[in-house]
């Protein structure tokens, strides 16, 4: 099962098949700006990471071509 952690600055996506990618979370301006509590209540499924208490949804192909998510 894939997983999703926020810790020192960074997003970090354990991908089902092992892989491991990160970004920094200033590349997602609404969890960067949220509570610890927030950024940790992430969903992951096979496609998306949710921040559902942010409206915030990153789909895992973005992750995976390492563009950056949120520019605004």
């Amino acid at each position: 099962m894939a997983k999703a952690v926020v810790e020192d600055e960074m997003v970090i996506v354990t991908l089902e098949d092992g892989r491991i990618v990160h970004f920094p979370i200033a590349w997602l301006k609404p969890v960067a700006a949220a509570t610890p509590e927030q950024q940790r209540n992430v969903c992951v499924t096979p496609w998306f990471l949710f921040w559902d208490d942010l409206d915030e949804v990153i789909g895992i192909e973005n992750i995976l071509y390492g563009n950056k998510l949120y520019l605004s």
